[in-house]
């Protein structure tokens, strides 16, 4: 699986930098991997195989990536258009100036839009006057504004870094138009009857969060945040704040989130003593339900993927491996949404899990190994004091090496696209990780507690999850004062990153090959 996901890769930048037509490329990768069958030794059938993936990867991605209209088209003026277009994502929905805003997909499109069938398009409409709620998977037909996004030489007289980080996001995925609503609704579908599920769980989840929230302060608001992904409940000050210390990955539901919700449904389901080949499927369907609720997310997709790999091979019965999950998950989503190489929540996501398989998790080992203050000491004549000492001492060197490993990979990502290098947030992440997933679990317990209509126990757990946040926040006020924790670099070369990221993944797939053979090789070094 892992030689599949290098070839895709390195196929997938080829295919968008350079068009070639794809029955070619899919021919020659056939005789390069015939080839490749023939000859014995891994010195050539390796480098064989990679080929003939690439070439593959190259000729999908001709098929699938999204094609950029000329740049003569995007420089030319707005222009009204009636267009019919299906909803794929909401990604605000009735804002405080009631617009609802999303990615949608193209059915229908007259000849002079300059779009076709199956373009995606960013649209914008105002939804305030009817009342409307917009789903994804609704199909609509409306009038409104087509303007093509900014190309990269209209940047530079940008002043919002926002809006400059959402139109680079919005090009990644493919999208180059914006249409905005200036007519009525001509012809709206029924939402899919699981959408309007989803939303209704949603207004549930969200009232459940709320349950004796005080009339002052914003505590409510990070908790919706935090639990549901609705990063405009957050002020503009809380945002600057979580952003400037690189922890605004708090909000967005993503492996944390999902890791923890996973564990805390797995212990109730222990506690059920239901079968473990029957509570990862149970598990995995709550899961599933908890993704589609908060919008399905291409964060929270994957994070949902990573899990449901590595608990199908519990149930399977099949060896368990964290890494052979995030590799499986990762080439899954490049089959299905190829363009999600470009983004750049695809590229922290799998670059900070794996940093922390690759390196957090041997530092730990290695840490709780060498550095226990009494391992010389039986553990039969520990007392209670001794006890305490080395289970703080573990929790510690666990929280060290993944806050240690996932800074490391996230640092490249914060320094270009939001101008931070923050050193301090190694141990300001090790703080907030523990107070975050007492929130996310006080959160999973007050939502269940409404749902079973305990509204006391819910509004006790909400009280809790808010002293917790306000510690959160400060924390970060206070980390926030010390010189040199969060050093500003808004001119951080991407061509950089890349390479960083490059010499430290081939460093650490090195090390683990390495280690790998020693423990293969050592007993045999022991034999007699």
């Amino acid at each position: 699986m892992a030689h599949l996901l290098v070839g895709l890769l390195l196929g997938l930048p080829l295919a968008r930098f350079f068009s070639v037509p794809p029955l070619p490329l899919l021919l020659l990768s056939l005789v390069v991997l015939i080839g490749a069958r023939h000859l014995s030794g891994r010195f050539f059938w390796y480098p064989l195989f990679w080929i003939a993936v690439t070439l593959a990867a190259w000729a999908y991605g001709e098929i699938r990536l999204p094609e950029a209209p000329e740049e003569s088209l995007l420089c030319r003026p707005a222009r009204e258009a009636t267009l019919t277009i299906q909803i794929r994502r909401i990604y605000q929905a009735n804002d405080r100036y009631g617009k609802t805003s999303g990615l949608g997909i193209v059915q229908t499109a007259p000849w002079e839009s300059r779009l076709a069938a199956g373009d995606r398009i960013y649209f914008s409409f105002s939804t305030k006057k009817e009342s409307t709620a917009l789903y994804p998977g609704q199909s609509l037909r409306c009038t409104g504004l087509l303007r093509p996004l900014p190309l990269q030489a209209d940047r530079v007289s940008q002043t919002k870094a926002a809006a400059l980080e959402f139109t680079e996001y919005l090009r990644s995925l493919g999208v180059y138009y914006r249409f905005e609503r200036n007519g009525p609704f001509l012809s709206i579908d029924p939402p899919p009857p699981m959408q309007s599920l989803y939303r209704h769980l949603n207004k549930r989840f969200r009232e459940a969060l709320c349950l004796g929230a005080p009339e002052k302060g914003n505590r409510q608001g990070i908790y919706i945040a935090m639990l549901l992904g609705q990063k405009n409940e957050l002020k503009q000050s809380q945002k600057e704040a979580f952003k400037s210390t690189g922890t605004l990955h708090l909000f967005a539901i993503s492996g944390l989130h999902i890791g923890v919700i996973a564990l805390t449904l797995a212990q109730a389901l222990r506690l059920a003593r239901i079968p473990n080949a029957v509570a990862h499927w149970i598990g995995l369907s709550v899961l599933f339900l908890y993704v589609g609720v908060i919008g399905a997310t291409p964060s929270a997709v994957r994070a949902f993927l990573m899990t449901a790999f590595y608990w199908i091979s519990f149930s399977c019965d099949r060896q368990r491996s964290p890494f052979a999950a995030l590799i499986g998950s990762a080439v899954f989503v490049l089959c299905v949404l190829p363009e999600q190489l470009w983004s750049v929540g695809f590229q922290l996501s799998y670059s900070v899990v794996a940093s922390i398989l690759l390196l957090g998790l041997p530092l730990n080992e290695q840490l709780c190994q060498h550095l226990r203050p009494y391992a010389w000491l039986p553990q039969g004549s520990w007392s209670q004091w001794h006890k305490w000492a080395d289970l703080c001492l573990t929790k510690v060197y666990l929280l060290f090496s993944i806050s240690l490993s996932a800074w490391l990979a996230s640092a490249p990502f914060c320094a270009v696209y939001f101008g931070v290098f923050a050193p301090g947030g190694i141990l300001l992440n090790m703080l907030l990780v523990n107070l975050a997933t007492l929130v996310i679990v006080g959160g999973v317990i007050s939502i269940s507690a409404t749902l079973l209509t305990l509204h006391p126990v819910a509004e006790f757990i909400n009280h809790a999850a808010w002293v917790n946040l306000s510690l959160m926040e400060g924390l970060i006020g206070q980390f926030q004062k010390i010189p040199g924790a969060f050093v500003s670099c808004p001119a951080f070369p991407q061509a950089w990153m890349y390479s960083l990221l490059t010499g430290y993944y081939a460093v650490l797939l090195y090390s683990a090959k390495r280690r790998q053979t020693l423990r293969k090789t050592r007993p045999n070094a022991l034999a007699p």
